[in-house]
C-alpha cells in the first residue's frame, strides 16, 4: 500500500503537514457550498447532484498567470495539464460569485492575457471579415495548419479579400489568428442612442445565436449580456427566436445564465 509519508519525514512534520492538508480539504469543501451556482443546483430537483457531491469532490478555482479554471480538483489538474498558462497551477477555494457548471470545466481567461488578446482578436477579425470570409479565421488557426499549408490553399479571391478588408498580407493574417502578431484593427461602431429609439425592437434569432457562439468560443461576458438581453425581450412579451422551440431557448437560456452567474460584465 502505497505511504503518503515522504521519504526521511520525521512523525512531527508528517503530522503537521496532514493537519494542514486536512484544514485546507475542509476549507474548499465550505467555500464550494456557499457558491451561489452550486446551491441553486443542489436545490434544482432536475439535477442528479447533492451536497454530497461537493464533500466528496469539491469545486475549486484552479489558477494560472493567464486564466482560471473552475472545476473539481482531479479533473481541473487533468484538462489544465497541457495549458500553457503561465504561472501555475494554484488550487484555492471558490469564491461565493463564482460561475459553476456540473458538466463541464469553465475557463476564465484574464482580461490582459494574451488568450484573451488573442481570442478578442480572432472575434473582431471574423466580424470584419464578414460571413463569406471568416471561416479562413478558424483555417488560420488549426494546429495542423502550419503558414506554408494555409498559403497553399489560399485562393486568389480569398488573398484578396484579406488585402481589401485587412490591409494586411496572408502571411500576417495567419500570424495574427496564432496571436503571433497584435493588429490595430478599426474598433466596432455602435449606434448613438437617441430617445426615439427607446422601443426599437431587437432581433432575437441574432441575439440567440451570438449567445450561442460566446458560449461555445468561451466568451462568457458577451454569452451573458446578449442572454440577459433575450431575457428582458421575452419577458416583454417578445417572440422567440426563429428555427428553435420555446422549450429549447427557455432551457438554454437557463442554463447560459447560470453558468455565467458569476461574470462581471463591467471588465
Amino acid at each position: 500500500m502505497p505511504s503518503l509519508r515522504l521519504p526521511d519525514e520525521t512523525d512531527q512534520a508528517f503530522r503537521r503537514r496532514a493537519e494542514q492538508a486536512g484544514r485546507y480539504a475542509k476549507l474548499l469543501v465550505e467555500a464550494a457550498l456557499a457558491n451561489c451556482c452550486i446551491r441553486e443546483v443542489i436545490a434544482d430537483p432536475t439535477f442528479p447532484y447533492s451536497e454530497a457531491d461537493q464533500r466528496t469532490n469539491p469545486t475549486v478555482r484552479i489558477e494560472f498567470e493567464e486564466a482560471i479554471a473552475i472545476a473539481g480538483v482531479g479533473e481541473g489538474l487533468d484538462a489544465t495539464r497541457h495549458k500553457h498558462w503561465g504561472d501555475g497551477p494554484y488550487i484555492h477555494p471558490l469564491r461565493p460569485d463564482d460561475p459553476f457548471d456540473p458538466y463541464f470545466v469553465l475557463y476564465i481567461y484574464k482580461e490582459g492575457s494574451r488568450y484573451n488578446r488573442r481570442f478578442k482578436q480572432r472575434q473582431r477579425l471574423k466580424q470584419l471579415l464578414g460571413r463569406r470570409f471568416r471561416p479562413l479565421v478558424e483555417k488560420a488557426k488549426r494546429q495542423l495548419h502550419t503558414q506554408a499549408i494555409f498559403l497553399e490553399y489560399l485562393t486568389a479571391e480569398e488573398e484578396r479579400a484579406i488585402w481589401r478588408i485587412l490591409k494586411i498580407t496572408p502571411k500576417t493574417f495567419w500570424r495574427a489568428c496564432r496571436g503571433k502578431v497584435w493588429l490595430n484593427l478599426p474598433t466596432r461602431q455602435q449606434q448613438t442612442f437617441f430617445d426615439f429609439m427607446a422601443e426599437v425592437p431587437m432581433d432575437p434569432t441574432v441575439c440567440y445565436r451570438e449567445m450561442y457562439e460566446a458560449m461555445r468560443d468561451g466568451d462568457l461576458q458577451t454569452a451573458r449580456q446578449r442572454a440577459l438581453d433575450l431575457k428582458a425581450w421575452l419577458g416583454g412579451n417578445g417572440f422567440y427566436p426563429q428555427h428553435h422551440t420555446k422549450t429549447e431557448v427557455d432551457a438554454y437560456l437557463a442554463n447560459v445564465l447560470r453558468r455565467t452567474a458569476g461574470v462581471n460584465l463591467d471588465e
